[in-house]
């Protein structure tokens, strides 16, 4: 067997790293806005470290990049003991700069903003989170305090990491409700976290802007040859084979965008009304055709 001489795929350039490290500061800056501008000033608490920084914060006066500080750099340690998780330096490095940068603009700055419907600061806070936190999960940071907790909880407990998330979340907006006295602010905690989640899923998976079809019909070469001259889209057939006849036949793959995908299905109900056809959404699409998302 002749020898093969393996590399490394993933061994990233002086100029990724910085990149990276680069995105996780305008990410961390980011997250520190919306504690300062959003989130203090309301007495909002979105779940996680940051919500208990937040109620620790208004209750004592303490900074709340400290008190988050305080919070991750001990959950961080105790994950790796008991998880033996091999955390990256992103993930630390994202908890000093927030911390920092959120000390900055609320102790040293003094940074205000003034917003006279109260509905609008769990909304914007949520968004402006999640997209500082979201382009530092993109290239690998984020804060490490619940997800690390949850996995801890997962250990001991029957709870899923998604249920332990929400758990904790949901316990931490609920004392910040009984605290502050306000349903109020549990509520808005509430939809500061909904608002940060979608925005994070965005950042992260991004929006869908393309469709994946898959076809299964006796006229696919039909099909297939429409699909290519007249959408100017490629498609890929696969063998399959049905479990209740047991017949072979051609499954399309086709990849078109959002705008396309009508054009693509009156195609297919025009060649074969019969056809079976399965489509879904897709987010990132390399190749030819395609633009590539950052």
């Amino acid at each position: 067997m002749a020898n093969i001489v393996r590399k490394k795929i993933l061994v990233f350039s002086k100029r990724e790293k910085i990149l990276e490290y680069a995105v996780i500061t305008l990410g961390s800056t980011i997250f520190a806005l919306a504690m300062v501008l959003f989130l203090l000033p309301y007495k909002i608490a979105p779940g996680g470290v940051t919500g208990l920084a937040v109620i620790i914060n208004r209750l004592t006066q303490l900074p709340a990049g400290a008190i988050m500080l305080a919070f991750n750099i001990p959950i961080f340690l105790i994950g790796i003991k008991i998880l033996g998780m091999d955390y990256s330096a992103k993930s630390l490095y994202s908890n000093i700069i927030i911390s920092l940068f959120t000390d900055i603009f609320n102790e040293v700055l003094h940074l205000k903003l003034a917003i006279g419907d109260p509905i609008l600061a769990p909304i914007f806070g949520g968004v402006v989170f999640g997209i500082g936190l979201g382009l530092m999960i993109k290239v690998g940071g984020g804060t490490s305090g619940v997800n690390t907790l949850s996995l801890i909880l997962m250990r001991y407990t029957n709870l899923k990491q998604g249920a332990s998330i929400f758990v904790m979340n949901s316990g931490i907006i609920l004392v910040a409700g009984v605290i502050f006295k306000s349903a109020d602010l549990a509520l808005y905690g509430y939809l500061a976290m909904y608002a940060s989640s979608v925005v994070i899923d965005m950042m992260v998976e991004g929006m869908e802007y393309a469709r994946g079809a898959y076809i299964i019909s006796d006229r696919s070469l039909e099909i297939a040859d429409v699909v290519l001259y007249e959408l100017g889209r490629g498609a890929t057939a696969l063998k399959v084979q049905g479990l209740y006849t047991y017949e072979e036949k051609n499954m399309l793959l086709v990849v078109v965008t959002r705008k396309e995908i009508h054009d693509l299905v009156a195609i297919v109900k025009k060649i074969d009304p019969t056809a079976f056809v399965i489509i879904t959404p897709i987010h990132e699409v390399l190749g030819k055709g395609f633009r590539r998302r950052i």
